[in-house]
């Protein structure tokens, strides 16, 4: 695909200008931003990593623009989708998930909690557990969802490159979201990826060899806090899963479903 095209929605005041003001200005406005920007087109080489042409399109959620707005919808690839406090967090279930349903649109929203720098108390995981997993699981089209903060330059980049992700390497060929199961196909890839990373074939990666795993996959390893929470979180549904040798094959396929279920693409 040679352009992926974003539209930005939410409720006014949730900071969606200023996401995509500092994507292009690498800085935080201070100053006022106008209400709504125009549309920006960025090449491959800046900003997003994706070898794809990235068109930003800002718009608002003012009713005598709703026409406007449900026209770029359905012109839109991806959309993403600002909520920055409990009533516009409230108005991505009671509002725009129905509308872009009622607009027949079939395309990934990705889930963006703005302004984290206004709920640092509040670490990033109790987030996920409280606020977005609930919504992902009754809004299926829900793609991933990530916390970001202009103001303090946190996961800018990102957000645009998971909103290019979920066009440019969907989830739902790799995941039933109705059925919360991997697919078939999925489970075998993921079972010939865990026997060829297993170099001694024991039947478990070492850290060692999740380590080499990861390095291959997304060029840095993991810390030993994140390995440690990795192992943890797998106990918690198996203790088969990690053992004293490591990772497991079925623990190693039970890591991939949760990351999909979380809509965890970079991990």
């Amino acid at each position: 695909m040679a352009t992926v095209r974003i539209c930005v929605c939410g409720d006014e005041a949730t900071g969606k200008s200023s996401l995509i003001t500092y994507l292009v200005k690498d800085v935080f406005v201070t100053t006022k931003i106008q209400p709504t920007l125009p549309q920006i087109t960025i090449p491959p080489s800046i900003g997003t990593p994706e070898n794809v042409t990235t068109t930003i399109v800002d718009t608002s959620p003012r009713p005598h623009e709703r026409s406007n707005l449900n026209k770029e919808i359905r012109k839109s690839n991806v959309i993403l989708l600002v909520y920055a406090d409990n009533y516009s967090y409230e108005r991505v279930a009671l509002f725009w998930m129905p509308h872009f349903r009622s607009l027949g649109v079939n395309v990934p929203v990705v889930l963006c909690a703005n302004k984290s720098d206004q709920k640092n108390d509040v670490p990033t995981n109790q987030i996920v557990e409280d606020e977005m997993l609930p919504v992902m699981a009754e809004f299926k089209e829900i793609d991933s969802c990530i916390r970001t903060s202009a103001r303090e330059h946190h996961n800018i980049n990102e957000v645009f490159f998971l909103c290019q992700k979920a066009v440019t390497d969907p989830v739902a060929p790799l995941f039933d979201s109705k059925e919360s199961n991997l697919k078939p196909a999925c489970i075998s890839a993921l079972r010939r990826i865990f026997h060829l990373c297993d170099r001694d074939q024991d039947g478990y990666l070492s850290d060692k060899e999740i380590q080499d795993f990861q390095i291959k996959c997304f060029r840095k390893p993991l810390s030993d806090l994140d390995l440690s929470n990795v192992k943890s979180s797998l106990r918690k549904y198996s203790l088969d899963y990690v053992t004293d040798k490591g990772i497991a094959q079925a623990g190693f396929v039970q890591l991939n479903k949760l990351f999909a279920e979380k809509g965890r693409h970079e991990t």
